[in-house]
Protein backbone atom coordinates (compact mmCIF):
# COMPACT_ATOMS: atom_id res chain seq x y z
CA UNK A 1 0.00 0.00 0.00
CA UNK A 2 1.38 4.01 -0.55
CA UNK A 3 3.05 5.39 2.22
CA UNK A 4 1.33 8.07 3.87
CA UNK A 5 0.76 11.44 0.50
CA UNK A 6 1.38 15.16 2.04
CA UNK A 7 -1.82 17.07 0.50
CA UNK A 8 -0.58 20.10 -0.14
CA UNK A 9 2.70 18.82 -1.63
CA UNK A 10 0.60 17.09 -4.57
CA UNK A 11 -1.56 19.65 -5.25
CA UNK A 12 1.48 21.82 -5.41
CA UNK A 13 2.99 19.50 -7.90
CA UNK A 14 -0.23 18.21 -10.44
CA UNK A 15 -1.43 22.09 -10.66
CA UNK A 16 -0.92 23.58 -14.00
CA UNK A 17 -1.25 20.28 -15.77
CA UNK A 18 -4.44 20.02 -18.00
CA UNK A 19 -4.72 15.86 -16.99
CA UNK A 20 -4.27 14.42 -14.27
CA UNK A 21 -3.88 10.64 -14.44
CA UNK A 22 -3.48 8.38 -12.15
CA UNK A 23 -2.48 4.83 -11.42
CA UNK A 24 -5.83 2.53 -9.27
CA UNK A 25 -4.48 -0.63 -7.80
CA UNK A 26 -2.27 0.19 -4.64
CA UNK A 27 -1.99 4.19 -5.72
CA UNK A 28 -5.93 5.26 -5.56
CA UNK A 29 -7.40 2.25 -3.86
CA UNK A 30 -5.75 0.06 -1.34
CA UNK A 31 -6.72 -3.07 0.12
CA UNK A 32 -7.24 -4.48 3.44
CA UNK A 33 -5.68 -7.42 2.56
CA UNK A 34 -1.65 -7.58 2.47
CA UNK A 35 -1.05 -9.32 -1.19
CA UNK A 36 -3.22 -9.41 -4.16
CA UNK A 37 -3.13 -13.08 -3.85
CA UNK A 38 -5.13 -12.89 -0.78
CA UNK A 39 -8.10 -11.34 -2.31
CA UNK A 40 -8.45 -14.99 -4.62
CA UNK A 41 -8.24 -16.76 -1.48
CA UNK A 42 -11.10 -14.91 -0.12
CA UNK A 43 -12.99 -15.37 -3.51
CA UNK A 44 -12.35 -19.26 -3.30
CA UNK A 45 -13.86 -18.90 0.11
CA UNK A 46 -16.77 -17.53 -0.96
CA UNK A 47 -17.37 -19.70 -3.99
CA UNK A 48 -17.45 -22.95 -2.02
CA UNK A 49 -19.44 -21.51 0.22
CA UNK A 50 -22.07 -20.69 -2.91
CA UNK A 51 -21.08 -24.12 -4.60
CA UNK A 52 -19.27 -22.42 -7.93
CA UNK A 53 -16.70 -24.84 -6.89
CA UNK A 54 -16.09 -28.30 -5.13
CA UNK A 55 -12.34 -27.35 -3.72
CA UNK A 56 -11.47 -25.71 -1.19
CA UNK A 57 -10.24 -22.05 -0.90
CA UNK A 58 -6.09 -22.84 -0.89
CA UNK A 59 -6.76 -24.89 -4.11
CA UNK A 60 -8.76 -22.27 -5.83
CA UNK A 61 -6.26 -19.74 -5.31
CA UNK A 62 -3.48 -21.74 -7.22
CA UNK A 63 -6.02 -23.12 -9.91
CA UNK A 64 -7.12 -19.63 -10.33
CA UNK A 65 -3.28 -18.02 -10.58
CA UNK A 66 -2.20 -20.77 -13.23
CA UNK A 67 -5.21 -20.21 -15.41
CA UNK A 68 -4.10 -16.22 -15.04
CA UNK A 69 -1.01 -17.57 -15.95
CA UNK A 70 -1.84 -19.57 -18.95
CA UNK A 71 -4.56 -17.00 -20.67
CA UNK A 72 -1.60 -14.83 -20.38
CA UNK A 73 0.83 -16.61 -22.08
CA UNK A 74 -1.85 -17.26 -24.87
CA UNK A 75 -2.74 -13.55 -24.96
CA UNK A 76 0.86 -12.59 -25.44
CA UNK A 77 1.68 -15.18 -28.19
CA UNK A 78 -1.33 -13.66 -29.70
CA UNK A 79 0.19 -10.03 -29.94
CA UNK A 80 -1.77 -8.69 -26.53
CA UNK A 81 -0.61 -6.87 -23.66
CA UNK A 82 -3.33 -8.28 -21.74
CA UNK A 83 -5.49 -10.73 -20.58
CA UNK A 84 -8.99 -10.60 -19.53
CA UNK A 85 -10.85 -11.75 -16.81
CA UNK A 86 -13.36 -13.75 -18.68
CA UNK A 87 -10.09 -15.36 -20.62
CA UNK A 88 -9.10 -16.69 -16.98
CA UNK A 89 -11.94 -18.11 -16.01
CA UNK A 90 -13.10 -20.02 -19.69
CA UNK A 91 -9.69 -21.29 -19.10
CA UNK A 92 -10.88 -22.66 -15.53
CA UNK A 93 -13.54 -24.35 -17.26
CA UNK A 94 -11.89 -26.30 -19.94
CA UNK A 95 -9.85 -27.53 -16.80
CA UNK A 96 -12.93 -28.69 -15.13
CA UNK A 97 -12.65 -26.72 -12.15
CA UNK A 98 -16.01 -24.88 -12.98
CA UNK A 99 -18.60 -24.46 -15.53
CA UNK A 100 -19.65 -21.05 -13.54
CA UNK A 101 -16.93 -18.78 -15.26
CA UNK A 102 -19.46 -15.69 -15.54
CA UNK A 103 -20.40 -16.38 -11.94
CA UNK A 104 -17.00 -16.44 -10.73
CA UNK A 105 -16.02 -13.46 -12.24
CA UNK A 106 -18.19 -11.25 -10.92
CA UNK A 107 -17.73 -13.08 -7.31
CA UNK A 108 -14.47 -11.81 -8.11
CA UNK A 109 -15.29 -8.28 -8.54
CA UNK A 110 -18.02 -8.30 -5.60
CA UNK A 111 -15.01 -9.54 -3.41
CA UNK A 112 -12.71 -6.46 -4.31
CA UNK A 113 -15.57 -4.52 -3.79
CA UNK A 114 -15.48 -5.58 -0.39
CA UNK A 115 -11.42 -4.91 0.24
CA UNK A 116 -10.87 -2.08 -1.34
CA UNK A 117 -10.72 1.20 0.41
CA UNK A 118 -9.52 4.51 -1.06
CA UNK A 119 -6.41 6.56 -0.46
CA UNK A 120 -7.90 9.29 1.42
CA UNK A 121 -4.89 11.78 1.27
CA UNK A 122 -4.48 11.13 -2.50
CA UNK A 123 -8.02 11.34 -3.20
CA UNK A 124 -8.33 14.73 -1.10
CA UNK A 125 -5.77 16.01 -3.14
CA UNK A 126 -7.56 15.03 -6.52
CA UNK A 127 -10.95 16.54 -5.65
CA UNK A 128 -9.07 19.95 -4.69
CA UNK A 129 -7.51 19.88 -7.98
CA UNK A 130 -8.96 22.84 -10.72
CA UNK A 131 -12.09 22.58 -11.95
CA UNK A 132 -10.23 22.99 -15.61
CA UNK A 133 -8.00 19.89 -14.80
CA UNK A 134 -9.54 16.45 -16.07
CA UNK A 135 -9.25 13.10 -14.24
CA UNK A 136 -8.51 10.25 -15.82
CA UNK A 137 -7.23 6.39 -14.36
CA UNK A 138 -4.92 4.50 -15.96
CA UNK A 139 -4.57 0.68 -14.89
CA UNK A 140 -2.78 -2.02 -15.36
CA UNK A 141 -5.75 -5.38 -14.68
CA UNK A 142 -7.87 -8.17 -16.25
CA UNK A 143 -10.62 -5.99 -15.19
CA UNK A 144 -12.59 -4.62 -17.45
CA UNK A 145 -12.82 -0.61 -17.14
CA UNK A 146 -16.62 -0.37 -16.43
CA UNK A 147 -15.70 -2.92 -13.12
CA UNK A 148 -12.58 -0.60 -11.93
CA UNK A 149 -14.83 2.27 -12.69
CA UNK A 150 -17.73 1.09 -10.02
CA UNK A 151 -14.47 0.04 -7.71
CA UNK A 152 -13.65 3.71 -8.28
CA UNK A 153 -17.26 5.39 -7.65
CA UNK A 154 -17.84 3.50 -4.54
CA UNK A 155 -14.77 5.10 -3.09
CA UNK A 156 -15.79 8.92 -3.77
CA UNK A 157 -13.60 9.49 -6.95
CA UNK A 158 -16.32 10.71 -8.85
CA UNK A 159 -19.64 9.30 -10.33
CA UNK A 160 -17.81 9.85 -14.15
CA UNK A 161 -14.26 8.29 -13.67
CA UNK A 162 -12.87 8.06 -17.16
CA UNK A 163 -10.90 4.20 -17.07
CA UNK A 164 -8.29 2.71 -19.24
CA UNK A 165 -7.86 -0.55 -18.78
CA UNK A 166 -5.09 -2.30 -20.29
CA UNK A 167 -7.48 -5.39 -20.14
CA UNK A 168 -10.18 -3.48 -22.01
CA UNK A 169 -7.24 -2.16 -24.96
CA UNK A 170 -5.08 -5.16 -24.64
CA UNK A 171 -2.06 -2.62 -24.12
CA UNK A 172 -0.48 -2.39 -20.85
CA UNK A 173 1.65 0.31 -19.08
CA UNK A 174 4.44 -2.35 -18.56
CA UNK A 175 5.03 -2.45 -22.04
CA UNK A 176 4.12 1.44 -22.41
CA UNK A 177 1.81 1.20 -25.07
CA UNK A 178 -0.99 2.04 -22.63
CA UNK A 179 0.50 5.84 -21.90
CA UNK A 180 0.92 6.45 -26.02
CA UNK A 181 -2.45 4.79 -26.12
CA UNK A 182 -4.10 7.35 -23.75
CA UNK A 183 -2.35 10.29 -25.68
CA UNK A 184 -3.65 9.04 -28.71
CA UNK A 185 -7.53 8.89 -27.41
CA UNK A 186 -7.31 12.07 -25.52
CA UNK A 187 -5.73 13.99 -28.31
CA UNK A 188 -3.15 15.89 -26.64
CA UNK A 189 0.33 16.35 -26.04
CA UNK A 190 2.38 14.13 -23.12
CA UNK A 191 3.37 17.36 -21.50
CA UNK A 192 -0.32 17.87 -20.81
CA UNK A 193 -0.37 14.48 -18.96
CA UNK A 194 0.63 13.90 -15.13
CA UNK A 195 0.63 10.75 -14.14
CA UNK A 196 0.95 9.40 -10.23
CA UNK A 197 1.59 5.84 -9.45
CA UNK A 198 3.47 3.21 -7.49
CA UNK A 199 5.47 1.10 -9.56
CA UNK A 200 8.96 2.37 -10.36
CA UNK A 201 9.11 0.90 -13.92
CA UNK A 202 5.06 0.78 -15.15
CA UNK A 203 4.37 4.07 -13.50
CA UNK A 204 7.41 6.07 -13.55
CA UNK A 205 9.94 4.70 -16.24
CA UNK A 206 7.09 4.07 -19.01
CA UNK A 207 5.20 7.19 -18.60
CA UNK A 208 8.51 9.20 -18.81
CA UNK A 209 9.45 7.34 -21.86
CA UNK A 210 5.85 8.18 -23.22
CA UNK A 211 7.08 12.05 -22.70
CA UNK A 212 4.42 12.25 -19.39
CA UNK A 213 5.33 13.67 -16.14
CA UNK A 214 5.43 11.34 -13.48
CA UNK A 215 4.74 11.08 -9.63
CA UNK A 216 6.22 8.62 -7.99
CA UNK A 217 3.98 7.62 -4.68
CA UNK A 218 6.16 4.81 -3.21
CA UNK A 219 4.63 1.82 -2.25
CA UNK A 220 5.19 0.37 2.01
CA UNK A 221 5.14 -3.64 1.01
CA UNK A 222 3.52 -5.77 4.09
CA UNK A 223 5.87 -8.28 5.62
CA UNK A 224 5.53 -11.90 3.30
CA UNK A 225 2.98 -14.71 4.86
CA UNK A 226 5.36 -16.90 7.05
CA UNK A 227 5.53 -20.59 6.01
CA UNK A 228 3.79 -21.48 9.35
CA UNK A 229 0.71 -19.23 8.50
CA UNK A 230 0.54 -20.64 5.01
CA UNK A 231 0.06 -23.85 6.08
CA UNK A 232 -3.22 -22.97 8.48
CA UNK A 233 -6.71 -22.71 7.59
CA UNK A 234 -7.44 -20.02 4.79
CA UNK A 235 -9.70 -18.06 7.93
CA UNK A 236 -6.30 -17.87 9.87
CA UNK A 237 -4.76 -16.63 6.38
CA UNK A 238 -7.23 -14.20 5.90
CA UNK A 239 -7.17 -12.97 9.15
CA UNK A 240 -3.11 -12.46 9.05
CA UNK A 241 -3.01 -10.93 5.60
CA UNK A 242 -5.28 -8.60 7.14
CA UNK A 243 -3.55 -8.01 9.79
CA UNK A 244 -0.30 -7.40 8.15
CA UNK A 245 -1.84 -4.57 5.72
CA UNK A 246 -2.91 -3.24 8.59
CA UNK A 247 0.23 -2.76 10.50
CA UNK A 248 1.87 -1.73 7.07
CA UNK A 249 -0.57 0.72 6.91
CA UNK A 250 -0.12 2.08 10.32
CA UNK A 251 3.93 2.02 10.06
CA UNK A 252 4.25 -0.89 12.50
CA UNK A 253 5.94 -3.95 11.81
CA UNK A 254 4.68 -7.19 12.49
CA UNK A 255 6.51 -9.42 14.88
CA UNK A 256 8.42 -12.15 13.19
CA UNK A 257 8.74 -15.73 14.50
CA UNK A 258 12.46 -17.40 14.55
CA UNK A 259 11.84 -20.81 13.50
CA UNK A 260 14.42 -23.39 14.12
CA UNK A 261 14.02 -25.88 11.61
CA UNK A 262 14.59 -29.41 12.47
CA UNK A 263 16.51 -31.83 9.60
CA UNK A 264 15.83 -35.40 10.36
CA UNK A 265 18.46 -37.55 10.27
CA UNK A 266 18.12 -40.99 7.86
CA UNK A 267 16.68 -43.78 10.17
CA UNK A 268 13.57 -40.61 11.00
CA UNK A 269 13.56 -39.63 7.27
CA UNK A 270 12.86 -43.12 5.85
CA UNK A 271 10.24 -43.57 8.85
CA UNK A 272 8.48 -40.79 7.28
CA UNK A 273 8.78 -41.97 3.46
CA UNK A 274 7.20 -45.36 4.52
CA UNK A 275 4.15 -43.64 5.99
CA UNK A 276 3.90 -41.72 3.07
CA UNK A 277 3.97 -44.16 0.65
CA UNK A 278 1.63 -46.24 2.30
CA UNK A 279 -0.98 -43.45 2.20
CA UNK A 280 -0.23 -42.98 -1.01
CA UNK A 281 -0.57 -46.52 -2.00
CA UNK A 282 -4.17 -46.50 -0.15
CA UNK A 283 -5.60 -43.39 -2.12
CA UNK A 284 -4.31 -44.93 -5.37
CA UNK A 285 -6.34 -48.26 -4.40
CA UNK A 286 -9.19 -45.93 -2.98
CA UNK A 287 -9.23 -44.11 -6.35
CA UNK A 288 -9.56 -47.14 -8.48
CA UNK A 289 -12.81 -48.23 -7.09
CA UNK A 290 -14.46 -44.80 -7.07
CA UNK A 291 -13.70 -44.86 -10.98
CA UNK A 292 -14.60 -48.58 -10.92
CA UNK A 293 -10.87 -49.05 -12.78
CA UNK A 294 -9.45 -52.66 -12.15
CA UNK A 295 -6.26 -52.53 -14.11
CA UNK A 296 -3.44 -50.58 -12.33
CA UNK A 297 0.23 -49.84 -13.81
CA UNK A 298 2.85 -48.71 -11.85
CA UNK A 299 5.41 -46.49 -13.88
CA UNK A 300 9.17 -47.30 -13.07
CA UNK A 301 10.83 -46.43 -11.15
CA UNK A 302 8.96 -44.04 -8.97
CA UNK A 303 5.79 -46.73 -8.94
CA UNK A 304 8.30 -49.50 -7.64
CA UNK A 305 7.60 -48.70 -3.86
CA UNK A 306 4.18 -48.29 -4.21
CA UNK A 307 3.46 -51.42 -6.59
CA UNK A 308 5.40 -53.62 -3.48
CA UNK A 309 2.63 -51.68 -0.84
CA UNK A 310 -0.08 -52.58 -2.80
CA UNK A 311 0.69 -56.53 -3.76
CA UNK A 312 1.30 -56.66 0.34
CA UNK A 313 -2.40 -55.14 0.65
CA UNK A 314 -4.26 -56.73 -1.94
CA UNK A 315 -3.47 -59.84 -0.30
CA UNK A 316 -5.63 -59.41 2.46
CA UNK A 317 -8.75 -57.77 0.52
CA UNK A 318 -11.48 -58.74 -1.61
CA UNK A 319 -10.54 -56.12 -4.35
CA UNK A 320 -9.92 -57.90 -7.18
CA UNK A 321 -7.21 -55.53 -8.93
CA UNK A 322 -4.60 -56.22 -11.84
CA UNK A 323 -1.61 -54.55 -10.99
CA UNK A 324 1.49 -54.32 -12.88
CA UNK A 325 5.22 -52.47 -13.32
CA UNK A 326 5.35 -50.80 -16.19
CA UNK A 327 9.11 -50.53 -17.92
CA UNK A 328 9.05 -47.09 -19.47
CA UNK A 329 10.65 -44.08 -18.84
CA UNK A 330 9.64 -40.42 -19.26
CA UNK A 331 12.16 -40.51 -22.24
CA UNK A 332 11.20 -43.90 -23.79
CA UNK A 333 7.21 -42.21 -23.93
CA UNK A 334 7.72 -38.71 -24.44
CA UNK A 335 10.24 -38.25 -27.64
CA UNK A 336 8.60 -40.33 -29.82
CA UNK A 337 4.64 -38.67 -29.23
CA UNK A 338 7.45 -34.99 -30.62
CA UNK A 339 8.30 -36.89 -33.97
CA UNK A 340 5.32 -34.33 -35.70
CA UNK A 341 6.97 -31.36 -33.93
CA UNK A 342 11.03 -31.80 -33.90
CA UNK A 343 10.89 -27.77 -33.11
CA UNK A 344 9.71 -28.69 -29.66
CA UNK A 345 12.02 -31.42 -29.46
CA UNK A 346 15.14 -29.13 -30.56
CA UNK A 347 13.89 -27.00 -27.48
CA UNK A 348 13.58 -29.78 -24.96
CA UNK A 349 17.23 -30.84 -26.04
CA UNK A 350 18.99 -27.58 -26.11
CA UNK A 351 17.32 -26.84 -22.50
CA UNK A 352 18.61 -30.85 -21.25
CA UNK A 353 22.14 -30.12 -22.80
CA UNK A 354 22.70 -26.82 -20.39
CA UNK A 355 26.37 -26.48 -19.67
CA UNK A 356 27.39 -29.81 -21.42
CA UNK A 357 28.93 -30.03 -24.90
CA UNK A 358 26.51 -29.68 -27.93
CA UNK A 359 28.10 -33.20 -29.21
CA UNK A 360 25.90 -34.84 -26.78
CA UNK A 361 22.68 -33.86 -28.32
CA UNK A 362 21.26 -37.20 -30.38
CA UNK A 363 22.40 -39.29 -27.05
CA UNK A 364 18.77 -39.49 -26.29
CA UNK A 365 18.40 -41.11 -30.02
CA UNK A 366 21.29 -43.93 -29.42
CA UNK A 367 23.49 -41.66 -31.42
CA UNK A 368 27.23 -41.56 -30.34
CA UNK A 369 28.64 -38.72 -29.41
CA UNK A 370 31.69 -39.00 -32.00
CA UNK A 371 28.96 -39.18 -34.96
CA UNK A 372 26.83 -36.02 -33.62
CA UNK A 373 30.76 -34.74 -33.64
CA UNK A 374 30.91 -35.36 -37.51
CA UNK A 375 27.30 -34.18 -38.02
CA UNK A 376 28.37 -30.80 -36.46
CA UNK A 377 31.76 -30.67 -38.29
CA UNK A 378 29.79 -30.61 -41.55
CA UNK A 379 27.80 -27.78 -40.27
CA UNK A 380 30.39 -25.60 -39.28
CA UNK A 381 29.91 -26.08 -35.48
CA UNK A 382 32.49 -27.28 -32.78
CA UNK A 383 31.46 -30.25 -31.25
CA UNK A 384 33.00 -29.84 -27.55
CA UNK A 385 31.37 -25.47 -27.49
CA UNK A 386 29.29 -25.36 -24.39
CA UNK A 387 25.28 -25.35 -24.67
CA UNK A 388 24.68 -22.18 -22.77
CA UNK A 389 22.41 -19.15 -23.36
CA UNK A 390 20.25 -18.69 -26.74
CA UNK A 391 23.21 -19.48 -28.90
CA UNK A 392 22.86 -23.26 -27.77
CA UNK A 393 19.19 -23.31 -28.94
CA UNK A 394 20.21 -22.22 -32.64
CA UNK A 395 22.99 -24.45 -32.52
CA UNK A 396 20.95 -27.83 -32.21
CA UNK A 397 18.12 -25.91 -34.65
CA UNK A 398 20.76 -26.28 -37.32
CA UNK A 399 21.59 -29.92 -36.37
CA UNK A 400 18.15 -30.53 -36.49
CA UNK A 401 17.58 -28.73 -40.16
CA UNK A 402 20.73 -31.27 -41.19
CA UNK A 403 19.26 -34.39 -40.09
CA UNK A 404 15.78 -34.06 -40.13
CA UNK A 405 15.13 -37.89 -41.51
CA UNK A 406 17.54 -39.27 -39.48
CA UNK A 407 15.54 -37.62 -36.61
CA UNK A 408 12.77 -38.84 -37.86
CA UNK A 409 13.68 -42.58 -38.36
CA UNK A 410 14.98 -42.98 -34.89
CA UNK A 411 11.92 -41.15 -33.38
CA UNK A 412 9.62 -43.92 -35.09
CA UNK A 413 11.95 -46.92 -34.14
CA UNK A 414 11.32 -45.16 -30.83
CA UNK A 415 7.76 -45.38 -31.37
CA UNK A 416 7.59 -48.61 -32.55
CA UNK A 417 9.26 -50.61 -30.03
CA UNK A 418 7.19 -48.41 -27.18
CA UNK A 419 4.15 -49.52 -28.83
CA UNK A 420 5.76 -53.12 -28.74
CA UNK A 421 6.27 -53.42 -25.28
CA UNK A 422 2.55 -51.70 -24.58
CA UNK A 423 1.21 -53.91 -26.40
CA UNK A 424 3.02 -57.13 -24.86
CA UNK A 425 2.47 -55.91 -21.92
CA UNK A 426 -1.26 -55.70 -22.05
CA UNK A 427 -1.66 -51.97 -21.58
CA UNK A 428 -3.19 -51.67 -25.15
CA UNK A 429 -5.93 -54.16 -24.47
CA UNK A 430 -10.05 -52.41 -23.81
CA UNK A 431 -10.98 -51.06 -21.11
CA UNK A 432 -9.95 -48.22 -18.87
CA UNK A 433 -6.48 -47.97 -16.89
CA UNK A 434 -5.01 -46.14 -13.73
CA UNK A 435 -1.43 -45.42 -14.09
CA UNK A 436 0.78 -44.44 -10.86
CA UNK A 437 3.84 -41.91 -10.64
CA UNK A 438 4.99 -39.58 -7.90
CA UNK A 439 4.40 -36.31 -10.07
CA UNK A 440 4.79 -33.83 -10.85
CA UNK A 441 3.22 -32.77 -14.39
CA UNK A 442 1.84 -35.65 -15.76
CA UNK A 443 3.47 -35.47 -18.92
CA UNK A 444 3.89 -39.34 -19.48
CA UNK A 445 0.00 -40.03 -18.49
CA UNK A 446 -0.77 -37.47 -21.52
CA UNK A 447 2.56 -38.42 -23.48
CA UNK A 448 0.69 -42.26 -23.17
CA UNK A 449 -2.65 -41.23 -24.73
CA UNK A 450 -0.98 -39.40 -27.93
CA UNK A 451 1.33 -42.47 -28.42
CA UNK A 452 -1.25 -45.13 -28.31
CA UNK A 453 -4.12 -42.94 -29.35
CA UNK A 454 -6.21 -44.34 -26.81
CA UNK A 455 -9.16 -41.56 -25.56
CA UNK A 456 -7.78 -39.45 -22.60
CA UNK A 457 -10.49 -40.39 -20.65
CA UNK A 458 -9.38 -44.07 -20.70
CA UNK A 459 -5.97 -43.15 -18.80
CA UNK A 460 -6.62 -41.91 -15.33
CA UNK A 461 -3.42 -41.03 -13.62
CA UNK A 462 -2.58 -41.15 -9.79
CA UNK A 463 0.29 -39.27 -8.48
CA UNK A 464 1.93 -38.22 -5.27
CA UNK A 465 1.11 -34.15 -6.26
CA UNK A 466 0.91 -32.17 -9.40
CA UNK A 467 1.85 -28.75 -9.63
CA UNK A 468 -0.13 -25.80 -10.92
CA UNK A 469 1.67 -25.73 -14.03
CA UNK A 470 0.41 -29.74 -14.92
CA UNK A 471 -3.58 -28.37 -15.22
CA UNK A 472 -4.85 -28.15 -18.87
CA UNK A 473 -7.77 -29.28 -20.62
CA UNK A 474 -4.98 -31.99 -21.88
CA UNK A 475 -4.63 -32.92 -17.58
CA UNK A 476 -7.43 -31.90 -15.34
CA UNK A 477 -9.09 -33.25 -12.60
CA UNK A 478 -11.25 -35.37 -14.44
CA UNK A 479 -8.06 -37.14 -15.98
CA UNK A 480 -5.67 -37.39 -12.76
CA UNK A 481 -5.34 -36.92 -9.10
CA UNK A 482 -2.83 -35.33 -6.32
CA UNK A 483 -2.27 -37.06 -3.25
CA UNK A 484 -0.90 -34.20 -0.93
CA UNK A 485 -1.67 -31.55 -3.66
CA UNK A 486 -4.01 -31.86 -7.29
CA UNK A 487 -2.56 -28.92 -9.11
CA UNK A 488 -1.26 -27.00 -6.78
CA UNK A 489 1.46 -26.52 -3.54
CA UNK A 490 0.33 -26.67 0.15
CA UNK A 491 3.16 -24.92 1.17
CA UNK A 492 5.63 -22.62 -0.65
CA UNK A 493 8.88 -24.98 -2.39
CA UNK A 494 8.70 -28.02 -0.30
CA UNK A 495 9.62 -29.81 -3.14
CA UNK A 496 12.91 -28.60 -3.26
CA UNK A 497 13.67 -28.41 0.34
CA UNK A 498 16.78 -30.81 1.41
CA UNK A 499 14.17 -33.38 3.30
CA UNK A 500 12.25 -33.93 0.10
CA UNK A 501 15.58 -34.19 -2.31
CA UNK A 502 16.64 -36.80 0.35
CA UNK A 503 13.03 -38.28 -0.05
CA UNK A 504 13.27 -38.77 -3.56
CA UNK A 505 17.15 -40.03 -3.14
CA UNK A 506 14.74 -43.39 -2.27
CA UNK A 507 13.79 -43.99 -5.49
CA UNK A 508 17.58 -43.95 -7.17
CA UNK A 509 18.40 -47.50 -6.91
CA UNK A 510 14.87 -49.22 -8.06
CA UNK A 511 14.80 -50.88 -11.31
CA UNK A 512 14.18 -49.76 -14.79
CA UNK A 513 14.96 -49.73 -18.24
CA UNK A 514 13.51 -47.81 -21.04
CA UNK A 515 11.94 -49.18 -24.09
CA UNK A 516 14.59 -48.18 -26.10
CA UNK A 517 17.12 -50.36 -24.57
CA UNK A 518 14.96 -53.25 -24.61
CA UNK A 519 16.26 -55.96 -27.18
CA UNK A 520 14.01 -57.97 -29.51
CA UNK A 521 15.46 -61.76 -28.66
CA UNK A 522 12.74 -64.92 -29.48
CA UNK A 523 9.82 -63.26 -29.88
CA UNK A 524 10.09 -61.60 -26.19
CA UNK A 525 11.16 -57.82 -24.87
CA UNK A 526 13.84 -59.03 -22.60
CA UNK A 527 14.52 -56.27 -19.76
CA UNK A 528 17.70 -54.71 -18.55
CA UNK A 529 19.33 -54.01 -15.42
CA UNK A 530 21.61 -51.62 -15.84
CA UNK A 531 20.50 -48.11 -13.88
CA UNK A 532 18.95 -45.68 -16.07
CA UNK A 533 21.84 -42.95 -15.30
CA UNK A 534 24.20 -45.55 -16.20
CA UNK A 535 23.05 -47.52 -19.62
CA UNK A 536 26.94 -47.40 -21.04
CA UNK A 537 28.39 -49.47 -18.19
CA UNK A 538 26.19 -52.44 -17.06
CA UNK A 539 28.95 -53.43 -14.53
CA UNK A 540 28.72 -50.61 -12.80
CA UNK A 541 25.41 -50.27 -11.73
CA UNK A 542 24.70 -48.73 -8.28
CA UNK A 543 25.18 -51.84 -5.79
CA UNK A 544 22.46 -50.63 -3.61
CA UNK A 545 20.13 -52.07 -6.22
CA UNK A 546 21.21 -55.72 -5.33
CA UNK A 547 19.53 -54.91 -1.93
CA UNK A 548 16.54 -54.16 -3.15
CA UNK A 549 16.15 -58.16 -4.10
CA UNK A 550 14.37 -57.38 -6.89
CA UNK A 551 14.20 -60.66 -9.24
CA UNK A 552 13.61 -59.76 -12.76
CA UNK A 553 12.70 -62.52 -15.26
CA UNK A 554 13.49 -62.76 -18.75
CA UNK A 555 10.05 -61.99 -20.26
CA UNK A 556 7.85 -58.84 -19.16
CA UNK A 557 4.99 -59.69 -16.48
CA UNK A 558 1.52 -59.09 -17.39
CA UNK A 559 -0.70 -57.63 -14.80
CA UNK A 560 -1.43 -59.81 -11.39
CA UNK A 561 -4.83 -59.96 -10.04
CA UNK A 562 -5.42 -60.42 -6.75
CA UNK A 563 -8.35 -61.03 -4.24
CA UNK A 564 -8.82 -61.59 -1.23
CA UNK A 565 -11.03 -60.02 2.24
CA UNK A 566 -12.10 -56.67 2.49
CA UNK A 567 -9.86 -53.68 3.78
CA UNK A 568 -11.30 -50.63 5.12
CA UNK A 569 -10.79 -46.94 2.85
CA UNK A 570 -8.60 -45.31 4.81
CA UNK A 571 -7.17 -43.14 1.80
CA UNK A 572 -6.35 -39.72 2.76
CA UNK A 573 -8.14 -37.32 0.10
CA UNK A 574 -6.56 -35.27 -2.41
CA UNK A 575 -5.43 -31.92 -1.70
CA UNK A 576 -7.66 -29.56 -3.21
CA UNK A 577 -9.84 -32.31 -5.47
CA UNK A 578 -13.63 -31.99 -5.91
Amino acid sequence: MPAAVDVATLSRRIAGYPIVSCDVFDTALTRILARPEDVLLAVGARALARGLVSCTPEAFREYRIEAERAARQRAEAAGFDEVRIAEIYAHLVACGITAEDAALAELEIAVEHAVCRPNAALRAALNAREATQRLIFVSDSPLPGAWIAGLLRDAAYGEDCRVFSSADIRLSKHTGRLFRHVIQALNCSARDIVHIGDNPLSDIVRADEAGITALYVPRVRPPPETDRTAAADWLVRLTHSHRRANDAAKGTPTAKRTSHPRTPDGSALYRYASLLLIGFTLFVLAEARRQGIRRIYFLARDGYLPLAIAERLLHSTRDQFEIGYLHVSRRSIVLPTMIDDLQRFAEEVASNLSGRPIKLAFNCLGISSDETSRMLREIGIDPDTTADGPSALKRVRRLFDSQRELIRARLLDQRNSAISYLRQSGFLEPGRRLVVDVGWKGSTQMALSRLTGLPATDIAGCYLGLLPQAMSAELNLDKARGYLFSFGIPSRGWIWSSTATSFRSCFSPLPTAPCSTMSRTTGAWNRSMQSKKNLAAPSAAKPRLASCRVTLPGRVRRPRRHSGRGMAERARPAFGSA
